[in-house]
């Protein structure tokens, strides 16, 4: 059995994106370093979100919007 739950350390969807330089240089070209950082730092917190969903077996699909008074 596999899954969030099956003691698997990683899911079989689990994949890790490699740049290259050339993809580097023109990500460069449209944003400064700061901007670059923000940018993979926020892509890694959503897949942070993603893999804790899946670990502790929540559906975010399920899940009712909280009211905001």
């Amino acid at each position: 059995m596999s899954g969030p739950r099956s003691g698997s350390p990683r899911s079989s969807r689990s994949t890790i994106a490699r740049f290259d330089d050339a993809l580097w240089s023109e990500v460069r070209r449209h944003f400064s370093e700061a901007e670059i950082v923000e940018l993979v730092a926020h892509a890694t917190l959503y897949i942070g979100f993603g893999r804790f969903n899946e670990i502790v077996g929540v559906d975010p699909e399920s899940m009712k919007p909280v009211e905001v008074r």
